[in-house]
């Protein structure tokens, strides 16, 4: 599936740059506005009064509106599967796959804002089949799969063991904020490089424990410093995103 979707991504690019003009391409590409974006209206009045050809558009990315006026005459449709009985009819592995299929939703159909980690998405796939499976029994395609959720595994098993920290700190602003006082007192206001905050005897503080991952993590600061006075004077406008941030990452 993935694999299709991509070649359909790549075909739609190829035709379209093989069949514009240099001058045509200029209006794909933001020149007079500088806005990012697709420019549809200019695109309009570049394909009117050209002969249509069906072209089928993989989506990949975070969905879209299925009844939206302009789309849901045109969707399109996969004539292998009966709708709404519960049957695999195409055998491809999803049920009721009408219009697609949608990655990134619930049980529900309702598409998931706050995306999991890649690693989280394949441990929890194929946790059943690959976790104690025996890798000589398989077949070459299982293997590959094999590998790659062991792979994951070892990375989530990782990742995991500072996601409950992390979802701490996200419940408790004002804890944060003396937390990151707490250091500053104690190694330094100014910018500092970050293995200098290996320096500080927290002892036992699982908060504080918690506190100093993330700030040797990028959400904060460069990659190797950080300046507290800055990360103090704008905490508050800062903290709805960091709180967005922290739950990313603990996902």
């Amino acid at each position: 599936m993935k694999t299709f979707l991509t070649a359909v991504a790549t075909m739609i690019f190829i035709y379209t740059t093989a069949r514009t003009t240099t001058s045509e391409k200029l209006q794909y590409q933001g020149r007079q506005d500088s806005v990012a974006g697709i420019n549809l209206y200019r695109a309009y009045e570049l394909l009117k009064g050209r002969r249509s050809t069906p072209v089928i558009v993989a989506v990949i990315g975070g969905g879209f509106d299925r009844e939206h006026e302009d789309l849901k005459d045109v969707v399109w449709i996969n004539r292998k599967e009966i709708a709404g009985n519960g049957i695999d009819d195409d055998k491809n592995g999803y049920i009721d796959d009408t219009w697609g299929w949608n990655f990134i939703s619930d049980k529900q159909g309702n598409t998931v804002l706050r995306l999991q980690r890649d690693v989280t998405q394949i441990y929890k796939l194929w946790k059943d089949k690959y976790d104690k499976a025996d890798r000589t029994k398989l077949k070459e395609q299982e293997k590959e799969e094999y590998d790659l959720y062991h792979k994951a595994k070892k990375e989530w098993e990782a990742n995991y063991s500072t996601v409950l920290l992390y979802k701490k700190i996200g419940t408790d602003s004002t804890t944060f904020v003396n937390a990151l006082k707490d250091f500053a007192d104690h190694i330094s206001y100014e910018k500092i490089p970050k293995t200098a905050l290996l320096s500080y005897d927290i002892g036992t503080d699982e908060f504080k424990q918690a506190v100093r991952t993330m700030l040797m993590s990028d959400l904060f600061g460069q990659p190797d410093s950080i300046t507290f006075n800055n990360v103090i004077r704008n905490f508050s406008y800062r903290w709805r995103g960091l709180k967005n941030q922290i739950l990313i990452s603990s996902l």
